[in-house]
């Protein structure tokens, strides 16, 4: 009984050190997956990667280098709606039924606020709030 016991406690502790340690959310609501928080254009092969913050984006080169860092919500001025402290919850050509087009990407905050990013300078353009 005593060898089965051991035997039973060395297999869950083989698994769980052979198992990927279960993913923790970047921040509340958001999945692990990054999914909707990161894109890149076909067009210009730019990668738009939402920081863990949740509030600034970065635009980053296809070899590599950053172009830009930006805080939309704060640059634009947006003073909060529904939230206090909103946090970007889609990034792309497309978020919420939003499109953008060759020179700028979709914002859609959890506030329901929404905007634009122009792909070379990073400037956020508010289109309005849900």
């Amino acid at each position: 009984m005593r060898l089965l016991r051991t035997s039973t406690v060395a297999i869950v502790l083989g698994v769980l050190v052979a198992a990927p340690a279960a993913a923790e959310p970047l921040r509340d609501g958001y999945p692990a997956a990054l999914t909707g928080l990161i894109y890149k254009d076909p067009a210009s092969k730019v990668i738009f990667y939402v920081e863990t913050d949740g509030r600034h984006v970065v635009a980053i080169s296809e070899d590599g280098k950053i172009l830009w860092r930006k805080n939309p919500f704060v640059d634009a001025g947006l003073d909060p709606y529904r939230l206090a402290r909103p946090t970007i919850e889609c990034i792309g050509s497309k978020c919420q039924g939003l499109s953008g087009n060759d020179k700028s990407v979709v914002v859609w905050f959890t506030s329901s606020q929404f905007g634009v990013i122009d792909i070379a300078t990073g400037k956020f353009t508010p289109m309005g709030q849900n």
